[in-house]
């Protein structure tokens, strides 16, 4: 889906990250999961909230049509007259090339190469405008510039690489920070494998009818450039983005907190803001994970929801996850309502039993861990968005931590996908046999206590150990093996609790020792 490189960005010294409808990250504290993940973050954002991403609309909207630009697409590469008026024998290819394609699907590459450079130049200024986004996104979610560049880097850069699916289609966006700027050092694109309609290449075409009169030749021959070039450039776009999550949620660890804390910082906004104009409002700076964070919790209370944003009961597909997860890990519902009259609605825990409710806040550290993802699955996230959870493992029992694997798993196969941080061998382990479940007949699924929800595709899975290096003072990440038969590979954990095996035997020896 994405492929993304770092290096010398804070604590991270260099790493390839390339993310699944599953992608896990293990290691110690302070290792930089949470900044490669707030990285990928900032990406998806970026990519989607840019306004020159095609994303903003069906097609990349810009200014009018000009002599050297038609709809924000630079028209360098073409030899335009002295008029504007684009050469005969280029309009001429390109109908040629349209008449002759038979409605079929086409690649761009198989026509004129003049059009081919309008896209791929077209596609760069999209390109650019995420670059300039990026930015912002970073600076939003990790601070200044000079803060996150990794402060022993000789050459401090921040590399990204982006893939789509399709193997003739590519990009590579690298950018490079020094002090407080973050400068595009590198930019290609290739849309030489990107498939168009050759049906909708010829409505274009016609639609227009190039009449050849003096007086709206020029003007029609633009405009029917201008749509072919918008068309083949958004095709070539949704291409290698298209793959991408339409909405990221960010879950930070220590939720629970976080969560408890909310509504006083609403309170306290809502209070300052009858002293607006007639005194400062100070509100102290919050990392933009935590702040999107607080406003998508925000926006879930009935009396401060965003007109602008669904919040249906969870689609069908989705409904069943959160069914699980309420009643195998948090074993109880947990969902907001209104109490009387107040601004801000509770959040609610009523468990199995039907014994009684309880506000949030009375709850075990449990409930208050999962609740964010529960009512985030309920209010906010859809299928095709991302979830980027941390140590989803927290204040959970193992037989508990057993029961939200398969959740997460559930959720994967349900077309959400995944980034969770770990630091648990348990978790890691339950996700192991889930993957293993894919070797087990149907029948003997059933006789374990499993269904097909619950069967994890390696091949869907990609697995990344974040290893500090003292002497460089920095991590590196390392992508770790996924196979059938026994999943991840748990060497992190393993070498821990070989540690704890030879510390017991030293110590039994000891003791039996006169």
């Amino acid at each position: 889906m994405l492929r993304i490189e770092v290096d010398d960005y804070g604590p991270l010294i260099a790493g390839e990250v390339e993310l699944k409808p599953l992608t896990v990250f293990v290691g110690p504290s302070n290792s930089g999961k949470s900044y490669m993940a707030t990285v990928v973050y900032s990406l998806m954002n970026a990519v989607r909230e840019s306004p020159a991403s095609p994303f903003q609309s069906i097609y990349p909207q810009f200014g009018s049509a000009t002599p050297t630009r038609v709809r924000g697409w630079s028209l360098e590469p073409l030899s335009l007259g002295p008029d504007g008026s684009i050469p005969p024998h280029l309009l001429g290819a390109l109908e040629s090339w349209i008449s002759s394609i038979n409605d079929a699907d086409v690649e761009l590459s198989s026509g004129p190469t003049f059009f081919k450079q309008v896209v791929d130049s077209a596609v760069v200024t999209a390109i650019e405008g995420i670059g300039e986004r990026l930015r912002y996104e970073l600076i939003r979610n990790h601070g200044p510039l000079r803060e996150i560049v990794r402060t022993t880097a000789h050459n401090p850069t921040f590399q990204i690489r982006m893939q789509s699916d399709a193997p003739s289609l590519s990009l590579a966006l690298g950018l490079s920070a020094t002090g407080t700027e973050l400068d595009m050092v590198n930019r290609e694109f290739d849309a030489s494998g990107s498939i168009l309609e050759g049906e909708h290449l010829k409505f274009l075409l016609n639609r227009t009818e190039l009449p050849r009169s003096s007086g709206r030749e020029r003007l029609n021959e633009q405009l029917m450039l201008s749509d072919m070039i918008n068309y083949a450039s958004a095709s070539a776009f949704f291409e290698v983005f298209g793959s991408l999550p339409l909405r990221s949620y960010y879950l930070p660890a220590a939720r629970s907190g976080i969560t408890q804390g909310h509504k006083a910082i609403a309170g306290t906004l809502i209070r300052q803001t009858q002293f607006a104009g007639l005194l400062p409002v100070e509100i102290s700076p919050l990392p933009g994970v935590v702040r999107d964070f607080i406003g998508n919790m925000l926006i879930m209370q009935p009396s401060l929801r965003d007109p602008r944003v669904s919040h249906e009961a969870p689609t069908s597909v989705l409904a069943p996850v959160v069914a699980f997860l309420e009643n195998n890990v948090v074993n109880g519902t947990v969902d907001i309502e209104e109490v009387g009259e107040t601004l801000n609605p509770e959040i609610y825990y009523a468990p199995n039993d039907g014994s009684s409710r309880f506000p949030y806040y009375r709850t075990s550290s449990m409930v208050t861990e999962l609740a964010p993802l529960v009512l985030f699955l309920k209010h906010n996230i859809r299928e095709g968005n991302l979830v980027i959870l941390e140590e989803p493992e927290s204040h959970l029992h193992p037989a508990s931590q057993r029961q939200m694997a398969r959740a997460i798993v559930r959720l994967v196969n349900a077309g959400v996908k995944v980034l969770l941080t770990t630091h648990s061998d348990l978790f890691l382990g339950a996700l192991n046999n889930l993957m293993r479940l894919n070797t087990v007949g149907q029948r003997k699924l059933g006789q374990l206590g499993f269904s097909d929800e619950d069967r994890l595709d390696p091949a869907d899975v990609a697995a990344y150990q974040f290893l500090i290096d003292r002497g460089q003072f920095g991590s590196r990440i390392q992508r770790l093996d996924i196979r059938n038969d026994t999943g991840i590979d748990e060497r992190e954990f393993s070498s821990v609790v070989e540690q704890l095996y030879d510390e017991s035997i030293a110590l039994q020896r000891m003791q039996v020792e006169p």
